[in-house]
């Protein structure tokens, strides 16, 4: 059940973690377009205001790096990665918030120094190019003329006078002014300040609520990420119990034709072996044996067997493998060749093992010989 539930756990973090890449990407892009949209009036603007978007492109990179990091988790199914990148999430998340909580006080606490950075730019359009190409801009891109009205303009220009951006319809004389300022079908008529105010505050309510949306979002990851630590725990936990066994490679002789092929069934070896266990040691030493006791007989011609039982219990098993002394009422004798901790070194010692009693008669016996003493059944699925 555990493993089923593992799967299907796995599967929805992997979804997850694609829609979460995705989210990054949207994060990188909605950054590029404030940053492009705002920059035009960075002159007017503190790094409070332009933090936002820049931070939201840095978040953007993080999550797809994030999200690369999660697929690598997901293939390695390793506990100790799944917490990292569980960990991850979670610093993501506190970033995402707190990201959120800054455009929220942002937009809400720069009205002031907006104000004085209009005024103090309109201060130097006389001899400023910059101040001069900036106004311009914000005009232009706003519809707007002065700080709260075309009038702010009278501080710098005589008689009804303001700068050609504040024109609706751009005269054709280069460096010519505009003036009526109070007909609205030649001078825009809104100040810049609340133009250029909307703007931001609405930009940066937009970092806020995506921060938030995605922020959401992403308390599904935990909490998959979470439950898919949780279920490897446990999993690993089971295996820990579950593989402690113990695998003996046991040789089978017959004290008659030993050097002919001896075929006997895996479930005939069992009943004999724990036969003479209850013999040995009563119900107890059978009850405690039989709950993870397996055989295989890997090769009828080099008569190789592999016992599979529970750590502790196999010492029942050790005991008895000296008096198992017949067969098909043949004569045998079984002898233990080696006690492993896991079938893989089993397997390799079977290979080992047979392949130097063929190089010490391989000029005695035929090459299908060879190949019958080399091989080893049933092995793989035990």
């Amino acid at each position: 059940m555990e493993f089923g539930s593992l799967n299907i756990v796995k599967y929805m973090l992997f979804i997850f973690n694609v829609m979460y890449g995705i989210t990054g990407v949207a994060l990188i892009v909605i950054g590029i377009i404030v940053i492009v949209d705002l920059g035009r009036f960075s002159n007017y603007l503190s790094a409070l205001i332009m933090a936002p978007p820049i931070l939201f492109i840095i978040l953007g990179v993080c999550i797809i790096a994030t999200c690369i990091f999660g697929f690598y988790c997901i293939n390695k199914q390793n506990l100790n990665v799944s917490i990292v990148f569980t960990l991850i999430l979670l610093s993501v998340l506190i970033i995402e918030v707190l990201l959120s909580i800054m455009s929220s006080v942002s937009k809400d606490n720069f009205n002031n120094n907006l104000r004085f950075s209009l005024k103090t730019s309109m201060g130097k359009y006389s001899f400023e190019e910059t101040d001069r190409q900036s106004w311009s801009t914000i005009q232009r891109k706003l519809e707007c003329c002065g700080v709260d009205t075309p009038r702010d303009w009278s501080i710098i220009f005589p008689e009804n006078l303001v700068p050609v951006s504040c024109c609706q319809n751009l005269p054709v004389e280069l460096g010519a002014l505009c003036r009526n300022l109070f007909d609205e079908r030649i001078i825009y008529q809104k100040g810049c300040y609340n133009g250029l105010n909307n703007r931001v505050k609405s930009r940066l309510t937009i970092i806020m609520y995506v921060a938030l949306a995605f922020g959401l979002f992403q308390v599904i990851g935990i909490v998959l990420a979470c439950f898919y630590t949780y279920l490897l725990k446990n999993d690993q936990g089971s295996k820990m119990v579950r593989y402690k066994n113990r695998y003996m490679v046991v040789q089978l002789r017959t004290l008659e034709d030993d050097n002919l092929d001896f075929k006997i069934s895996d479930r005939e070896l069992q009943i004999t072996v724990l036969n003479m266990i209850k013999s040995l040691h009563g119900d107890f030493g059978a009850g405690a044996i039989k709950t993870c006791f397996k055989v295989r007989y890997c090769n009828p011609t080099t008569k190789i067997i592999i016992f599979k039982t529970r750590h502790g219990p196999h010492q029942f098993l050790s005991s008895v493998i000296p008096f198992i002394n017949k067969l098909q009422e043949k004569q045998i004798q079984l002898s233990t060749l080696y006690t492993g901790a896991s079938m893989f070194q089993c397997y390799t010692f079977i290979q080992n093992y047979q392949k130097d009693l063929v190089r010490k008669i391989t000029y005695s016996i035929s090459e299908k010989t060879k190949e019958k003493m080399l091989n080893i059944t049933n092995v793989l699925n035990f």
